[in-house]
């Protein structure tokens, strides 16, 4: 089992629009995931080609996918994030490492 501090190794805190967060940092994930709640209202949306599946394989519905601005220290990026109500974090895959 995990120790806390190797638990807390994993998330990373951000700056998404004015509100500070974790996101999780899964080596894992080939894309970003975010939970739908995360997002402003009336953020754009689009459609996306992406599926994604859970670590049993099952399906996970998405919403579709939106960019995604936030600041790790006084860096800033940008990446095209998967939408889901099935999760309520940001997670950032390898691309961002």
């Amino acid at each position: 089992m995990s120790n806390l501090k190797e638990l807390r190794d994993v998330y990373v805190p951000i700056q998404l629009l004015n509100r500070k967060i974790v996101a999780l940092l899964n080596t894992g994930c080939d894309t970003p995931i975010i939970g739908v709640q995360l997002l402003p209202p009336g953020v754009y949306i689009k459609p996306t080609i992406h599926t994604l599946r859970a670590a049993n394989r099952s399906a996970i519905s998405l919403e579709g996918e939106a960019k995604v601005t936030f600041h790790v220290g006084m860096q800033e990026f940008t990446v095209f994030a998967v939408v889901t109500k099935a999760v309520h974090e940001l997670i950032l895959g390898i691309e961002v490492l």
